[in-house]
């Protein structure tokens, strides 16, 4: 009975996302990729400290695959054409073809097809929390669902992975603090908030 009352209680677009299989989802992400035009984006806030195309030049001796390209790659947002990065978007989409037209926003899709398993109630507690920063992206690595609004509000004004370069190599990677204890240090920057905050230490200034 309880389970019967916590499903009536979901909204009707939740629970539809949640009777669809997972191939379904996807297949609706994808939809919804060509429907609005997502594009891909350096949005402001997420990089600081360096240009996005000199970011793209660093090397990483210690951990190669960790190299500028894969921290490009990072931070790049997922935005609707037109939309700020500091709006949500409601798509309204048919699916499967011919059913009754729904709205949900972007994000939660994303989120839905890239995450086995169902949807929470949201906006209530929970909600599918931008690791960037950018209520407008929907890249599905910048996700995550956060089960309690303090969880969201914590990681406002963080600056993300703090990267140490000299003469275009990156000596140092700090985890995000927000990144969950990893044994490995390249495995925990990685994690946490979708966010790269770039320290250079010049020679002259040693």
């Amino acid at each position: 009975m309880a389970a019967q009352q916590d499903r009536e209680a979901l909204p009707r677009t939740i629970l539809f996302l949640n009777a669809l299989s997972f191939q379904q989802k996807l297949e609706l992400f994808q939809k919804m990729v060509r429907d609005v035009t997502i594009r891909d984006h350096v949005a402001p806030g997420v990089l600081r400290g360096i240009r996005p195309e000199a970011l793209g030049l660093l090397i990483n001796p210690h951990f190669p695959a960790l190299d500028g390209q894969f921290w490009l790659r990072f931070v790049t947002c997922s935005t609707p054409h037109g939309l700020l990065q500091h709006e949500h978007r409601i798509y309204q989409f048919r699916f499967p073809a011919g059913h009754q037209q729904r709205k949900i926003f972007t994000h939660v899709v994303a989120f839905a097809a890239h995450n086995e398993g169902p949807l929470p109630r949201l906006g209530r507690g929970a909600s599918i929390d931008h690791l960037c920063g950018q209520m407008g992206c929907s890249r599905a690595t910048h996700l995550a669902l956060a089960p309690a609004h303090r969880d969201n509000v914590a990681r406002i004004g963080c600056a993300g992975v703090t990267l140490v370069v000299m003469q275009n190599a990156i000596i140092r990677m700090v985890p995000c603090p927000h990144a969950p204890a990893q044994e490995d240090a390249d495995l925990a920057v990685q994690h946490g908030c979708a966010k790269v905050f770039v320290v250079e230490i010049r020679i002259e200034d040693l």
